[in-house]
């Protein structure tokens, strides 16, 4: 809870998800309570097919009620309301393939194969009006359960300082123009409408995207302009985004850039510990290959088993460690390339907490995203663990700041294309084998928590003290 005088809220629309939770908002709660800013940490989860389980649920609740100073709750929209779905729903054949609205379609209870007919495409551009007004009503829903929640501090006239992460700044915005005793903290992601466009990449049959698309783009720009109308305080994770928003509404306070950043508590390199974690995993004598993350679609997973298997083609000792919570998808692109899975391919899933262990132990890590505008702003939290733990990594261009960050710092090797990644792959290796630990010191100077905590601290206490 937070203190008397004031609360601080942190709002989160994307539900608890663990690559979203753990690594880019637990230990930046946990940390920030540390100096006294104890936030409340409130999440509403879209409805879609395969969410969590209720027990499954309760346990994560219960799991970051204990590791966390303030209180948290949660809720799960119903299904009527049409939720967005996300890209972070998405898996992939490996290769990026689309993401088809049909999907979305099924997930709101409507029978896909009307899609399938020229009369389904006419009900698709119809049904745009009707998700519009579903979106409003959806806002609405959200902004009066967050006020219920918060009615108690706002009945007694306590300030509270609501920091809304992405697709909840719609609704922070809306309660920051409603009630005068909330202060908005507009904590942007990513590119929202490229998000989306990415998401839903259909194409009308006489060209150009489907009006419903378009629509859903104008409102997202829209309501992006408002909230930086009302902000209090600006944030992005990279500098493409910053300017964006510049551009978008030059009369807003100077966003301050974030990158996602990583616990040094955590993620931080030791050789001996690389040594038993090497022999654990069987990689002595072998160069270990790494990648963690989700096989969402924008990450190519595909070309990561493809970039393995020519190196392994080329006689080169390598294995190959995939760390995942979708173990099952990462497994099935394994197969569809004749990798054998437990000889030389590690396929896993780990806590957070775990993940450390084999990023030691590898030798080199990769990174690579699809060139699609929903990358050119991101800021990927794997890279600053990745280097953090020593590991150079193989990125492509065009992520965020990466380009400039690899080059100026020597973090690895950066990739015009796909075909350049075996070569890039043997460089780096060479890297890690006489750079490790200076590489490492780099990173944690430039993506430690330590490095920014102070200075975001003082951000919020800054907003709270423009409440008196």
């Amino acid at each position: 809870m937070g203190s008397g005088r004031v609360q601080f809220v942190y709002l989160l629309g994307e539900g608890l998800p663990a690559t979203v939770i753990d690594s880019q908002v637990l230990r930046v709660l946990q940390r920030l309570g540390e100096r006294g800013i104890i936030f409340d940490l409130l999440v509403y989860q879209p409805h879609r097919i395969g969410y969590s389980s209720s027990k499954t649920t309760k346990d994560r609740l219960s799991q970051l009620s204990q590791r966390l100073p303030g209180r948290v709750s949660y809720h799960v929209l119903p299904s009527w309301l049409l939720s967005n779905v996300s890209p972070d729903a998405q898996e992939s054949d490996g290769g990026g393939s689309e993401f088809s609205f049909k999907k979305a379609v099924i997930a709101g209870g409507l029978d896909g194969r009307y899609l399938d007919t020229l009369a389904g495409r006419l009900f698709d551009t119809l049904l745009g009006g009707v998700r519009h007004a579903a979106l409003q009503v959806r806002t609405l829903f959200v902004v009066c359960w967050v006020t219920y929640k918060l009615s108690a501090r706002l009945l007694r006239g306590v300030p509270v300082v609501l920091h809304a992460r992405s697709s909840a700044i719609e609704v922070a915005t809306l309660l920051r123009r409603l009630l005068p005793q909330i202060r908005l903290v507009a904590d942007f992601r990513g590119d929202s409408v490229a998000e989306y466009v990415y998401a839903h990449r259909e194409y009308h049959p006489l060209g150009g995207l489907l009006p419903r698309i378009h629509r859903v783009c104008r409102r997202f720009a829209r309501n992006e302009v408002r909230s930086l109308r009302v902000a209090d305080s600006v944030q992005c994770v990279s500098k493409p985004p910053a300017r964006r928003l510049k551009r978008r509404w030059p009369c807003a306070k100077e966003p301050r850039v974030i990158p996602c950043l990583a616990d040094e508590r955590l993620f931080y390199y030791h050789e001996q510990e690389r040594k038993r974690q090497r022999v654990l995993l069987g990689l002595v004598g072998f160069t270990g290959l790494i990648y963690c993350g989700s096989m969402t679609a924008w990450q190519v997973p595909g070309r990561i088993f493809d970039l393995y298997k020519n190196l392994t083609q080329d006689g080169g000792n390598w294995k190959l460690i995939i760390v995942t919570p979708q173990t099952e998808t990462a497994s099935r692109l394994a197969m569809d390339r004749d990798l054998s899975i437990g000889e030389n391919v590690l396929i896993c899933s780990a806590r957070h907490d775990d993940i450390r262990n084999y990023l030691v132990a590898a030798d080199v890590a990769v990174l690579m995203r699809e060139p699609h505008p929903l990358n050119q702003v991101a800021s990927p939290t794997k890279f600053a663990e990745y280097t953090m733990c020593g590991l150079p990594v193989i990125t492509s261009r065009g992520i965020g700041d990466l380009d400039q960050l690899v080059a100026e710092y020597d973090l690895g090797e950066l990739l015009d294309s796909f075909e350049q990644a075996p070569a890039a792959a043997r460089r780096a290796r060479e890297l890690s084998q006489l750079e490790r630990e200076r590489l490492a010191a780099r990173a944690r100077m430039l993506f430690s928590l330590e490095s920014v905590i102070d200075s975001w601290s003082e951000v919020y206490r800054n907003v709270y003290r423009s409440t008196s």
